[in-house]
């Protein structure tokens, strides 16, 4: 007996494909832990551009140029922060937080 082919038919039809449209969203989560990082330098800048540049050095890295030492309560004001932004927003990607303001029509704005 031999076997039977079937015929497939394509239909040339618009399909809902995933991804959707693509375009520039703004993590608040991430953007907000930049916020302690930005206020610091603004603060340290009537003092000159070399004390923001050392406020930001220490605030990202840990470590003093003046002293010449390393200390991680430096951090608090900018790593922690923007790490814990990124968490905060990959948390609710999982989640589907950002889904679900994608799907509600809110332009530009992701946790």
């Amino acid at each position: 007996m031999a076997k039977r082919r079937t015929r497939t038919v394509t239909r040339y039809v618009r399909r809902r494909g995933g991804g959707g449209k693509r375009g520039f969203t703004l993590p608040i989560a991430v953007v907000a832990g930049f916020l302690p990082e930005v206020m610091g330098a603004v603060a340290q800048a009537p003092n000159g551009p070399r004390a923001v540049a050392e406020f930001v050095s220490e605030s990202l890295t840990g470590w003093s140029i003046n002293q010449n030492r390393w200390y991680p309560q430096f951090l608090r004001f900018g790593l922690v922060p923007i790490l814990g932004g990124i968490g905060v927003h990959m948390l609710a990607s999982k989640l589907g937080v950002n889904r679900m303001i994608a799907r509600a029509g809110v332009p530009f704005v992701r946790i």
